[in-house]
This record gives C-alpha cells, sequence and structure tokens, in this order.
C-alpha cells in the first residue's frame, strides 16, 4: 500500500502559541504563524536544535536576492513587517512539493530511497544510541508512538544527533554498500546555540544572516539523495565531502535513512527503518573543520575546536568562553549579525535576547554512550554582543565564583578531616575515603551553583549600564551566599562534640578575600611590603630627637 504524509501541510511540528496553548503544526503554518508562535515546544531539546537549522534552510531559500547586499535589504523589508513573505513561501514549497513527502517513492524527505539493510532498527533508536548499557535515553513513550508526526521528528533529530556504533550491511538498489561505522552526526559534538526573539518569527529571522547565496548551494531535498549518497559510499567507505554551502550544511544528512511504514488498520505507522552512515563533512585544505553556522568554536593550540558541555558545570558558568566565541569565531547562530542588527538600532539596545545552548555530555572511554543532556536559555543584552570589553567583567564574574567555591569546599575539607579523624591536633590520621564521603556528602558547592544562577543572570542584565557597580554587586552576593551555604554544611554534621569540634576549626563568619583567592602570592607579598614599610616608619620615628616641653608647647609670653 502506498502511504503519503505531505510535511507542508500534515501537523507534526509541536509549537507553544502566544496565547500559551500548543499545537503541532506543517511547515507551512509554522513559517506562516510564526509572529503568533512563541517557541517550538518539544519535550526533547535535541528535536528543537534540529528543526531550527531545517526551517533556517528553507528561509534561505526564500530570501530574495543572491548577493550579500541584495540580501540584506530583503532581511529589512520582512523585519519590518514583522512576518515572512507568505506567497514567497507558498511558491517554494509548490516547486518542491513532492520532496516534502516523508513516504514518497523516490523522492522521501530526508531520506535515500531504496535504501536496505539487513536488520532494519527500531524507530526510537535512530537518535543517538539507546541500549539497557547508556546512561543516555530518550523517552520510550514519547519515540515509539510510530505515528507519520513522530517518525518524522525521529527522522530530522537523528540526521544532527546521532552516536557512532557499528551498522548491518546497507545496499541502495544493486549497489552494495556494506557495513559503515557510524561517526557522531553533525550537531552530537560541541554546543548547538540560537538566539530567540519575542517570537518565532524574530528567532527565526537573528538565525536567518543574508549571506551571498552560493550558486552550488542547496539543501538535501533539492538534490537527488538517493544517487548522491550512493556514489559516494561503497564498500563500507563513508561518504565524504566538502559542504556546497550555507543550506548544505544546515541539512546534511548525516545518516541514511529509510523509514519503513506500515499498515495499521489503513493508516501509517512506523516502527523500523534502514539505517546507517551518511555523509561526513571533510575538513578544507588547510586542515581547519568547516564551521557550522549554529556551533560554537575556539581556537586552541592544536586547531579550531567546539566549545563542549561539561557535566559538572551548568552553561552560565561558562558564559564568558560562549560570548567570548561570539567576538572571536565566525558568526555562529546569527549572534554577530545581532550585534550588527543592533548597532543599526533595529532592536532596542535594552532588549534581551534569550541564547539558547543546548548540548550533549559523552560517555568517557564509551563511544556512543552519554551522560546527560542539557538546553540552558542566558538572557543576553545586545550590548554583551556588541561590546568585548563587557566580556571581561562576565569573565571575571565567572572566575571569582570559581575561586570562592573552591576555597569554600577546601574550608569544609579541613572540617571534614577533624569531623572524621575526632582528633583536632592531628594525632590520629583520618581515613582518606571517609573524609572524601562526607565532603561528597555535604559539598557545600552543591548549594552554591543554584542559589547564585538568578543572580549572575541579573549581572548580565545590569553590566551594560553600570558594570563596575554590577560586578562589586556580584562579588557581594558570592561573599553572602558562599557563607551561609558552609554553614549549612557544617549545621548538618550535626552538634555532637566531634561536630562542634570539628566545626570549630574555621570561623564561619569569615569572609572570602577575593583580592587574596585571585593571586595569593601577590597579595601576600603586598602585605610584606606594607609590613616592612610600617617598620621602617616605626624605626624612623624611635630615632627621632624627643620634642622638649617647651618645643611640644611654646610659651605665651
Amino acid at each position: 500500500m502506498m502511504f503519503t504524509f505531505d510535511l507542508v501541510s500534515e501537523p507534526w511540528i509541536p509549537v507553544l502559541l502566544d496565547d500559551g496553548t500548543t499545537r503541532e503544526l506543517g511547515l507551512r503554518d509554522v513559517l506562516e504563524q510564526a509572529p503568533r508562535i512563541r517557541e517550538i515546544a518539544h519535550d526533547s531539546p535535541l528535536f528543537v536544535a534540529s528543526i531550527h537549522p531545517l526551517l533556517t534552510a528553507i528561509l534561505h531559500r526564500v530570501l530574495e536576492g543572491t548577493s550579500t547586499r541584495g540580501r540584506k535589504a530583503a532581511w529589512r523589508q520582512l523585519w519590518d513587517q514583522k512576518c515572512f513573505d507568505s506567497a514567497a513561501i507558498e511558491t517554494y514549497f509548490a516547486r518542491w512539493s513532492d520532496r516534502f513527502d516523508l513516504f514518497h517513492p523516490e523522492h522521501p524527505f530526508y531520506q535515500v530511497a531504496g535504501l536496505s539493510t539487513s536488520k532494519p532498527k527500531e524507530l526510537g533508536s535512530l537518535p543517538l544510541t539507546e541500549s539497557e548499557k547508556s546512561i543516555f535515553r530518550l523517552d520510550s513513550e514519547l519515540w515509539f508512538r510510530s505515528s507519520p508526526a513522530t517518525a518524522a521528528q525521529v527522522l530530522v533529530t537523528a540526521q544532527s544527533f546521532g552516536a557512532t556504533g557499528k551498522n548491518s550491511d546497507a545496499e541502495i538498489g544493486d549497489k552494495k554498500i556494506g557495513s559503515i561505522y557510524s561517526s557522531y552526526a553533525i550537531l552530537t559534538t560541541g554546543l548547538t546555540v540560537w538566539l530567540s526573539g519575542d517570537n518565532l518569527f524574530q528567532t527565526l529571522m537573528l538565525g536567518l544572516v543574508p549571506h551571498e547565496l552560493n550558486h552550488a548551494d542547496a539543501p538535501c531535498w533539492e538534490l537527488d539523495a538517493s544517487q548522491q549518497l550512493g556514489a559516494l559510499a561503497s564498500h563500507g567507505t563513508k561518504a565524504t565531502g566538502q559542504p556546497r554551502g550555507i543550506c548544505d550544511l544546515l541539512t546534511l544528512q548525516s545518516r541514511m535513512i529509510l523509514l519503513v511504514p506500515e499498515d495499521v488498520s489503513g493508516e501509517a505507522r512506523v516502527s523500523t527503518a534502514h539505517f546507517t552512515q551518511g555523509r561526513v563533512i571533510e575538513r578544507d585544505s588547510q586542515g581547519h573543520p568547516y564551521l557550522h553556522p549554529m556551533k560554537l568554536y575556539e581556537n586552541t593550540p592544536t586547531g579550531v575546536s567546539c566549545l563542549y558541555l561539561s557535566e559538572s558545570k551548568a552553561i552560565w558558568r561558562n558564559a564568558h568562553a560562549l560570548l567570548y566565541g561570539v567576538h572571536h569565531s565566525s558568526d555562529v547562530g546569527g549572534l554577530k549579525f545581532a550585534a550588527e542588527i543592533s548597532m543599526a538600532e533595529l532592536i532596542e539596545k535594552r532588549h534581551l535576547h534569550k541564547l539558547n545552548v543546548v548540548g550533549v555530555v559523552p560517555k568517557p572511554g564509551n563511544a556512543g554512550k552519554f551522560l546527560l543532556w542539557r538546553h540552558d536559555r542566558l538572557p543576553i543584552p545586545p550590548a554583551l554582543l556588541t561590546d568585548e570589553n563587557l566580556v571581561g567583567f562576565v569573565r571575571d564574574a565567572n572566575r571569582d565564583a570559581d575561586l570562592v567555591a573552591d576555597e569554600m569546599r577546601s574550608r569544609f575539607a579541613t572540617v571534614a578531616r577533624v569531623f572524621v579523624s575526632g582528633d583536632r591536633d592531628g594525632g590520629h590520621k583520618p581515613d582518606p575515603d571517609n573524609v572524601k564521603a562526607i565532603i561528597a556528602k555535604f559539598d557545600p558547592r552543591r548549594a552554591f551553583w543554584p542559589r547564585l544562577e538568578a543572580h549572575f543572570y541579573q549581572l548580565l542584565q545590569a553590566l551594560p549600564n553600570a558594570p563596575e557597580k554590577a560586578l562589586g554587586d556580584w562579588e557581594a552576593v558570592l561573599q553572602s551566599t558562599a557563607r551561609e551555604c558552609l554553614r549549612a554544611s557544617c549545621d548538618a554534621l550535626g552538634d555532637s562534640p566531634q561536630a562542634i569540634t570539628a566545626v570549630a576549626q574555621i570561623n564561619l563568619a569569615w569572609g572570602f578575600d577575593l583580592k587574596y583567592l585571585r593571586d595569593p602570592k601577590a597579595f601576600i607579598d603586598a602585605k610584606k611590603l606594607r609590613e616592612a614599610e610600617a617598620k621602617k616608619v616605626a624605626k624612623a620615628s624611635a630615632k627621632a630627637p624627643a620634642k622638649t616641653s617647651s618645643q611640644a608647647q611654646p610659651s605665651l609670653f
């Protein structure tokens, strides 16, 4: 039985409307109703991060002009009219209508017609690797409903977020592809970033950077994927090549996939798919990676590298690195473009963007396994995108927080050692494992970091107007929060004589001297210098002749 599912008109993309309700829309409605949509609203941030480049690629094909200047003018016209050109969108979808059919016999969307494998995979295993050994796991109920809409969501996510692993033998028609070991999909490693505006229209416009249009560039659905990938991949060799341009990168087919629809009471359902490695982007002639427009990079001694999510740090704690990347990287996620239009006063200086950051943390030593994913939103005033000096204040704020946290942990470690040993004089050496267990159980940093997050966002908002004052207020928050968290951890030890003796090793009223923590050696050297100068003054005063009473109080006669 032949099935069809038109992604242009059929609902499959979940969105949050401006009235607070949610619903699913097709591609046409998402773009035409974008001013009345707050955001893409899927339970998985990986789908949200995957659908944005797809929508952006469509808009690049719809935006008028070929030169940078012409496309900037067209962009400005759209921004002023506060909506996309419905006629242009209709024209584009009409031209490529057959390419947006999920089950088209020759051009299934984002798939490879004629692909077959010796062992099809379950639908839920396509985005990243799911297994009982993997800590990273998607909600099985979410991904196994197997409606065409859900299958489309899985398909889009799998092309951007897929893990490494061995695949079964594959072929396209009569051509043998063999078994190809999968590389990570294009967005799996590093951080994926984009700016959010007041609604989905603004969000998509901020990511629609009007570069010059490369005549060879095109999204994957405008090409014959079966011939293209089949010609590149054969005999277990990956399909490698260079990107043709921005749209090619945004819609890269990291996986060759063909969904297998089934007839269930006259309706299409999908539970399995043929699946193997797709395209891999080569490095350029200088050995540098091609920079994806939604990923953040940094220069390292070994070359250009992605910025990665940290298992132990919330994303706001690396905000300085993210913002530094804006000023010293390619135009990632439209961030530099947002700075440009901010300077052109198309965006109010007081307006707050939200910097969306999505990333996954691979499990060390286990290819294809993941510890966690995270989607954070940082409020970013436009000034932080245009003034690199302000990023220095953000760096100092993050550094000071780390210094205070380390000092707080060090003081509690002193308490823990005495608590375990029961001997304040150090005569009994405590068991290191027991000390570590106490620190891990009552670590004051566990409460410290969450309490700071809201204050950090306030810092970001205050920096453009009064950076010195904003940093001073932040330092005061660090002091008070650290004292509260350290006291709470000490109180958690109880009120036994052993606990009282241990806590007495530190003064809970002590502050955290940031001048000392920032550079202990310089602080101590300066202190010694001041003490030496004081001694010289005292010595000179002692050698000076004593004044007589007449000198001290002259006669009145």
